[in-house]
């Protein structure tokens, strides 16, 4: 089954509040041809179909609403053949306690005056407006749904925004990615490369010697750079295609690990200038037979140095050596918002720059939703492998803690995930119950098949 995609608006995350409609002064026909519906939005997301991309409305199910949410109520009564009395409406929810509401009888001539509680009442699109509505959702390149109310949604979520902005959450004018753009230079071997030569460029000392004699640092600052790029960086960054994106709730974690890292630089230029200086092997190399740092050749340098009165000359430089501090990890504030569209007039150029906008966030989805499937796949896949004995308290303590961090990622980055979801529904179950489904499960072959549904 498809599901969205790329969420492009949302109110998800504003507080929550009760809601009621009192239906108790509306007509009733014949209770067996009487229909109510009371249907509630809280996003505008990207569903992809035969057609094209369609822009479609996510429901919300809750008893408790979310600020800002769109509820759409459709009450009609009559005989089974004939609808007598029929109303329509949309509500804003926001947090105003009981209102007094006059419904219009779109059928017959019976308006009526009900009770409505956190909800205001929001005008009905002409078909003028709704018509305009649509010739803009097209000119994004997206289908508007014919089963959901979308045009009005995008008008009063997006388009008109200002009911919206009332709301503790502003969404109006949507932030639709927000974290820390990761700005990095890491000192590399080409550094080894420029210096040590330059410190001994009055000496006859080969390249070939200086590496045979830096075989270990060499290999050790490659081992730093990889850590950053391999380990700190996928943990706790989005890779959207043209750079990394930490979260807001990564960032205390990101950087505690980044200071680690700049301590690890700093001990390796220690030691390596006590091993250029005085010669001292780090413990990890006397610890480690396979780590090679080759004595002799730095015997042969030492000794050339000191019969040719170099030593001073090249410890100064030595001594100058700066690696740590050319260890550079930043992260700049960053953010797709939609409210710098406001400051510009011409329509023409608004749009553009909305069409760019558009296309980096959906750059940045893309990405996330991948990592978030991989992430997804990797807890599903381990399920499937463990034996039911294997599925301790701590194990699934573990697992759903990953899924919980999965959960928040998806949440910052408004990214929905079908492998996500399927394990929402697991984690849910309490322990017992949960390794009873797994075992299952495994025994049908279902984990599997809930692995190639997800793939």
């Amino acid at each position: 089954m498809s599901s969205i995609r790329e969420i492009v608006f949302s109110v998800e995350n504003n507080p929550k509040v009760p809601i009621k409609i009192d239906d108790s002064n509306l007509p009733v026909e014949n209770p067996r041809a009487t229909v109510e519906e009371f249907e509630v939005y809280v996003a505008l997301g990207i569903l992809d179909g035969k057609k094209g991309a369609y822009l479609v409305a996510k429901k919300w199910y809750g008893k408790a609403v979310p600020e800002g949410a769109i509820v759409y109520y459709k009450y009609g009564t009559g005989s089974r053949k004939h609808t007598y009395h029929k109303y329509r409406a949309f509500f804003i929810v926001k947090n105003v306690g009981k209102k007094k509401v006059l419904l219009k009888d779109m059928k017959g001539d019976v308006d009526v005056e009900i009770e409505v509680f956190n909800l205001e009442p929001l005008k009905p699109l002409d078909d003028e407006k709704l018509a305009e509505m649509e010739a803009e959702i097209m000119n994004r390149g997206w289908l508007p749904s014919n089963y959901q109310p979308v045009r009005t949604l995008y008008y009063y979520w997006i388009k008109k925004g200002s009911e919206s902005e009332k709301c503790a959450e502003k969404r109006s004018t949507p932030v639709l990615i927000n974290g820390f753009l990761v700005i990095s230079r890491l000192p590399s071997k080409a550094l080894l490369d420029a210096s040590i030569p330059e410190i001994f460029k009055d000496v006859k000392i080969g390249r070939k010697e200086i590496k045979l004699t830096m075989g270990y640092f060499y290999n050790k600052l490659g081992t730093l750079s990889r850590k950053f790029y391999n380990q700190i960086l996928p943990e706790y960054a989005v890779n959207a295609g043209f750079g990394y994106i930490v979260p807001k709730d990564k960032v205390a974690e990101f950087l505690r690990e980044v200071d680690l890292l700049k301590k690890e630089y700093a001990v390796f230029e220690k030691q390596l200038k006590q091993f250029l200086l005085e010669g001292r092997i780090p413990p990890e190399v006397e610890a480690n037979k396979r780590a090679k740092v080759d004595r002799k050749y730095l015997d042969i340098v030492m000794e050339f140095l000191r019969r040719h009165g170099k030593d001073e000359e090249v410890r100064r430089k030595i001594e100058s050596l700066s690696i740590a501090d050319r260890l550079r990890i930043n992260l700049l504030p960053f953010s797709v918002d939609m409210s710098i569209l406001e400051e510009y007039v011409d329509e023409k150029v608004r749009r553009r720059i909305e069409e760019e906008i558009y296309s980096v966030r959906r750059e940045i989805v893309d990405a996330v939703r991948k990592q978030l499937e991989e992430k997804a796949r990797a807890i599903l896949g381990r399920l499937e492998k463990y034996a039911e004995a294997k599925l301790t308290k701590e194990v699934l303590e573990g697992m759903r803690r990953s899924v919980e961090e999965i959960r928040k990622m998806a949440e910052e980055f408004g990214v929905e995930s079908e492998s996500l979801r399927v394990l929402e529904g697991l984690m849910q179950l309490q322990d017992d119950e949960l390794v009873r489904k797994v075992a299952e499960l495994k025994a049908s072959g279902r984990v599997k098949a809930l692995l190639e549904m997800v793939m």
